[in-house]
């Protein structure tokens, strides 16, 4: 087989230390199998599959774990939408969008505050979710595990889940309605009509104005 020859450097206090037993090693050996070791790692790492096909499983396996529980914040981000917001809170709310709502809601310094029912109902969501365990069978291993993860276990909780439900619930309302307000307002016809009643309302009260003071005078 073929050799290459390559020159490698070392510390100085390395090398005092090798030169004691330099006659009893093969270095020439103990450099090839620490470069083969690294280059076969990074072979490995090369030759791995495409990360992101790991994150669309793992994102399946996560929302098939949540998925109850973001069905039953749905139902109530509904209910909120068609009983509870306000169109000021319907814009906070697609302002919030791009970050997912801060995943805050109810707290006092939260950006968003869903109904007195929907409050309620999350309450008892909560303790009944803790009372079975995260995964919603009676186990506290998941709920272990949630809480030994820093940084991502408190997404893996059912009231994560629960308000991402909520959200999703109300930007399903929020998009229909906001696809047609634009069309309303977007239709000339309508601005133009709206704009001759208030010239018609203006003329209207100076004409009202100047009998008085004929009146008067």
């Amino acid at each position: 087989m073929a050799t290459e020859r390559i020159g490698i450097s070392i510390p100085q206090e390395l090398h005092e230390r090798l030169s004691r037993f330099k006659d009893g090693l093969n270095i020439s050996k103990i450099c090839q199998e620490g470069i083969n070791h690294a280059v076969r790692i990074e072979e490995i790492k090369a030759d791995a599959p495409d990360i992101d096909s790991l994150v669309e499983r793992l994102k399946g396996e996560e929302l098939k774990y949540g998925k109850k529980y973001i069905e039953e914040g749905f139902e109530w981000g509904i209910k909120d939408a068609f009983s509870h917001l306000s169109l000021d809170d319907f814009l906070l709310v697609e302002s919030r969008r791009e970050d997912d709502g801060c995943h805050k809601w109810h707290e006092d310094d939260a950006p968003f505050f869903p109904s007195e029912e929907t409050i309620k109902a999350f309450d008892e969501f909560d303790e009944r979710t803790s009372v079975l365990g995260n995964d919603g069978i009676g186990s506290d291993e998941r709920c272990l595990l949630i809480d030994q993860t820093p940084g991502i276990g408190w997404m893996l909780e059912p009231k994560h889940y629960f308000f991402r439900g909520w959200l999703n619930g109300i930007y399903h309302i929020w998009d229909k309605v906001k696809d047609k307000l634009i069309a309303l307002d977007q239709k000339p016809e309508q601005l133009s009509a709206h704009i001759d009643d208030l010239i018609t309302s203006q003329e209207r009260s100076q004409a009202v104005q100047l009998a008085s003071e004929d009146d008067e005078n």
